[in-house]
């Protein structure tokens, strides 16, 4: 009898020490910090108003897809990842090509392109739908929608003589680069909406793929009120991720 208790108490030590094992490397995403990538392509659009009187310069993506990569975001991403919900920071650099589709001799006519790139900050807030995982533990995709304020700046980068990355325009007939007379430096717009995610295992590891589609509206006016209009960003993009948790297995006290 003494000897069948002391095995009984071995074997559920060891199914204690197993369990305890198999919780700790099990991937554990619940809580955990993903650093990642995304790209894509963006459409931003440059609306103004004056008065009674508005129009808008749409993306050259819509009407020339060739000149995509004026038309692109691609950037850096930093989550931290909760069961429901999740934030972050996230760095981007965005193209913006607006041509004017008007060809006639209207009152604003003369406004015919507006083209920059855009380094950008955002913090993204997404909550989760359907996230639950599967008891085979096989590939699942989960919703989401999210908001984010977006806070940026144009590139100026004198290169060379000959070459110089600048906001540009063209107004009149005249080319025209962006700066304090033309244009106000920071930019502020909010981002939504939705988005597919799924957690791929490999092993130990796990690979979180995402795609998402967003409206991006910019809300403040980016002329200087000498020129007494206004001018405003908006437009859509389309991306994808991919991001890697920064802990294999999150088992600190700060991350519950």
């Amino acid at each position: 009898m003494k000897k069948h208790s002391v095995l009984l108490a071995f074997v559920l030590t060891l199914t204690c020490l197993s369990m305890r094992a198999q919780s700790i490397e099990d991937p554990i995403l619940k809580n955990n910090i993903f650093i990642g990538l995304k790209g894509g392509v963006t459409a931003m659009d440059m609306a103004y108003q004056k008065g009674n009187t508005s129009f808008v310069n749409h993306s050259i993506l819509l009407t020339n897809p060739k000149n995509v990569l004026s038309c692109m975001v691609a950037g850096l991403t930093v989550e931290r990842s909760l069961p429901a919900f999740s934030y972050g920071v996230e760095c981007l650099l965005t193209g913006l090509n607006a041509q004017s589709a008007n060809t006639g001799n209207g009152q604003y006519s003369y406004v015919k392109q507006d083209s920059a790139y855009f380094v950008n900050v955002r913090v993204p807030i997404r909550v989760k739908f359907f996230n639950k995982q599967r008891p085979d533990r096989s590939v699942a995709f989960h919703p989401y929608v999210f908001v984010a304020p977006n806070v940026s700046t144009y590139i100026y980068a004198p290169l060379s003589e000959s070459l110089t990355v600048n906001g540009y325009s063209v107004w009149n007939g005249e080319g025209i680069e962006w700066g304090s007379k033309n244009i106000n430096y920071i930019n502020f717009s909010v981002v939504g909406g939705i988005g597919l995610e799924s957690d791929i295992e490999v092993g130990l590891y796990v690979i979180r793929a995402r795609f998402e589609a967003a409206y991006n509206y910019g809300l403040l006016n980016m002329a200087p009120e000498s020129l007494g209009m206004d001018r405003k960003t908006r437009g859509w993009e389309a991306t994808l991720g991919v991001s890697f948790p920064l802990f294999t297995n999150p088992h600190y006290t700060w991350l519950n």
